[in-house]
C-alpha cells in the first residue's frame, strides 16, 4: 500500500447504542498537496469521519492509515502533532486573540501576518478578546490557530459556516494556497461549493458521501 499521509479503505462506523451506520464502507486517500472536499448532506457521517481521523472516536483497526501505519498503533500525542483538527463553533479560552493564538504557535508565527491577510483579518484583533468577534470571525481566528501548529495534514469541519460568498472564496484560495505552496494536506467538510476556478484546480477533489443511514 502507497503511504499516502492520510489512507482510509473500507471504514464504516456506527455510534455505540445505535443500530444503524453513520458511515459504510468509505475509501478515501489525502496526499501532500491535495485539498480534498467531503460533501453531502447534514448527517452522512462528514464529521465522524474526520473524528475517526484523529481517533476522538476509536475507529475499527485497519481502516484508517497515517504514512502506512494504522493509526491505532501510533502514539496519540504523535498523530495529533501532526494531523490537527478544527472543529465547529469554535472554543476559545476568555482571552485576547494573541493570547489564545500563543498557546499553540509552536514556533510558526511567522505564518500570522499571511493567513490575517489572506482571511482579512485586521491585526489589530490580535489585542481583542476571542469572546468579542463575530461567529465568522472566529472561525477564521480558529483557522488560524490550527495552522499555527505546523500540521502536515488538515481536518476542517465546517470551516466556512457563517462567512458571506467573498470570505468562502477567500478560504478555498487560502487553502489552496497551503496545498500548492506549503505541501500541506487538507480534508474539509463544508456544504458551501467551491469557487469555480477552485473546482477546476487539480489539486481539488469532492467526494460525496452518501446512502448513509443515520440521520
Amino acid at each position: 500500500m502507497q503511504a499516502f499521509p492520510l489512507h482510509i479503505q473500507g471504514l464504516s462506523y456506527t455510534y455505540p447504542g445505535e443500530n444503524k451506520a453513520a458511515l459504510r464502507d468509505v475509501s478515501l486517500e489525502v496526499n501532500s498537496r491535495d485539498l480534498v472536499h467531503l460533501w453531502g448532506a447534514s448527517g452522512t457521517g462528514k464529521s465522524t469521519l474526520l473524528k475517526l481521523a484523529v481517533r476522538l472516536l476509536v475507529p475499527p483497526k485497519g481502516c484508517i492509515f497515517f504514512d502506512g501505519r494504522d493509526i491505532v498503533e501510533l502514539p496519540i500525542k504523535m498523530l495529533r502533532s501532526q494531523v490537527k483538527l478544527m472543529l465547529t463553533p469554535p472554543a476559545f479560552f476568555d482571552l485576547t486573540v494573541k493570547e489564545n493564538l500563543e498557546m499553540v504557535s509552536r514556533g510558526h508565527a511567522s505564518g500570522l501576518r499571511r493567513a490575517f491577510s489572506a482571511l482579512r483579518l485586521p491585526w489589530a484583533y490580535l489585542e481583542k478578546r476571542a469572546s468579542e468577534l463575530s461567529y465568522g470571525e472566529q472561525q477564521r481566528v480558529n483557522l488560524v490557530r490550527v495552522l499555527l501548529a505546523g500540521p502536515r495534514l488538515l481536518l476542517l469541519d465546517e470551516p466556512t459556516q457563517g462567512m458571506d460568498a467573498a470570505l468562502v472564496e477567500d478560504v478555498f484560495v487560502f487553502l489552496r494556497e497551503l496545498c500548492q505552496k506549503d505541501g500541506l494536506g487538507v480534508l474539509l467538510a463544508a456544504h458551501a461549493n467551491a469557487p469555480g476556478d477552485i473546482a477546476s484546480d487539480k489539486t481539488y477533489r469532492r467526494v460525496e458521501l452518501q446512502g448513509l443511514s443515520r440521520p
